[in-house]
């Protein structure tokens, strides 16, 4: 849960833009007012997302207001005051910590290790946190020092701190116990994906400086090739993406906040193109990655009478609800966009349609995902 997951606020609806300033300024706010103005710079786009998440079952939360730094103290921000907000700064200082370690371990620096010893008596102070969550940051600090080179074991741990944090934030909320759980099972799946993206980013610079990098290391252990590997990862990126952006769409609670899954929406889609942007030249070379198995469509979405024709990487028409928030730009291959509507009229037989959703569905049941 370190890094990556960053949305575009300008590209939200009315209201998730509304929530998502709501959000980021609180933490903002808090990680002032507890700490000094330089802590602000520690502010966890996660931890936003994690807020959002939790939006509508905050306990008491006070509207206030606050004077923004980044608009010279002349413009104020509405703010939520409350003690979850005060939590999610001091995780969002525990989440920059581990990343410093991490870096530190990776390349050490002055720099870097007078930072270190900064935020460790920072830390230090923070005596709020759960015995749970203590106990899995100590175990992901350790693998973190030691340079854990058992990718499986790095990922599953940076799932269950994102699992143990999203509970943290939950419990300091009026949510019921199974909401909590469903978000904190949303956020261990985002904790193991940002672990897979970061890989697939890093890759050029892993190779070039000769660090750790599961795909370098698979390709001689499996004695492969780095394009066999690197395909290999990304498409566990890409399933574990979207059984992520499947639960965005499955879940009916009304009380489920949408304005987080439309955020949560736009970072992935961001996420994505930076992988993208970050593909080394042997997979430029070969073909755009990200323009084939992009998303797998909602089995059961509707498709509003179009047909774009032969879309591979949602095997279905890239008009639908589901696709044309996310890939349309990628996937479509009509002569029009498809983007959040269909204006391209090129029909297409319902017979054709439930054809294909049933191909989607055996392709899901058969845990072929190389095809997504």
């Amino acid at each position: 849960m370190l890094g990556h997951l960053k949305t575009s606020p300008c590209e939200l609806s009315t209201q998730a833009n509304k929530n998502y300033w709501l959000s980021y300024c609180s933490l903002c706010d808090s990680l002032r007012s507890h700490n000094k103005l330089p802590y602000s710079l520690l502010l966890s786009n996660e931890m936003t997302l994690l807020l959002m998440a939790f939006e509508f079952y905050s306990i008491d939360i006070a509207t206030t207001t606050t004077r923004c730094p980044a608009k010279l103290f002349l413009q104020t921000k509405p703010i939520h005051t409350h003690e979850v907000t005060k939590l999610a700064g001091e995780l969002s200082i525990v989440l920059a910590w581990i990343k410093i370690i991490d870096s530190t371990t990776d390349k050490p620096s002055l720099f870097k290790k007078a930072v270190l010893r900064i935020l460790t008596k920072k830390v230090r102070k923070i005596t709020s946190l759960s015995t749970r969550l203590q106990e899995e940051l100590q175990t992901y600090i350790a693998l973190v020092k030691k340079n854990e080179s058992n990718f499986d074991t790095m990922q599953h741990h940076s799932g269950m701190l994102a699992h143990h944090i999203a509970l943290e934030i939950g419990h300091k909320t009026n949510a019921p116990l199974d909401f909590i759980t469903y978000q904190a099972n949303t956020f261990q799946l985002l904790g193991e994906l940002i672990g897979l993206a970061d890989h697939l980013i890093d890759f050029s610079n892993d190779l070039y400086q000769q660090q750790y990098n599961p795909i370098i290391d698979l390709a001689k252990i499996n004695q492969s090739s780095f394009l066999e590997e690197y395909t290999k990862l990304f498409d566990r990126f890409c399933y574990q993406r979207n059984v992520v952006m499947l639960r965005m769409k499955e879940h009916t609670s009304p009380f489920f906040a949408e304005t987080f899954a439309e955020a949560l929406q736009k970072a992935l889609q961001k996420l994505s193109k930076k992988i993208d942007q970050a593909a080394p030249t042997f997979i430029k070379e070969k073909e755009p990655i990200l323009r084939h198995r992009f998303i797998i469509q909602r089995a059961d979405s509707d498709c509003g009478g179009c047909d774009c024709g032969d879309c591979s990487c949602c095997d279905s028409s890239c008009c639908s609800d589901f696709c044309s928030d996310f890939c349309a730009d990628y996937c479509c291959n009509c002569s029009k966009k498809c983007w959040n509507s269909c204006d391209c009229n090129c029909g297409g037989s319902e017979q054709k349609k439930e054809k294909k959703k049933d191909n989607l569905l055996s392709k899901l049941n058969n845990g072929n995902i190389t095809e997504f």
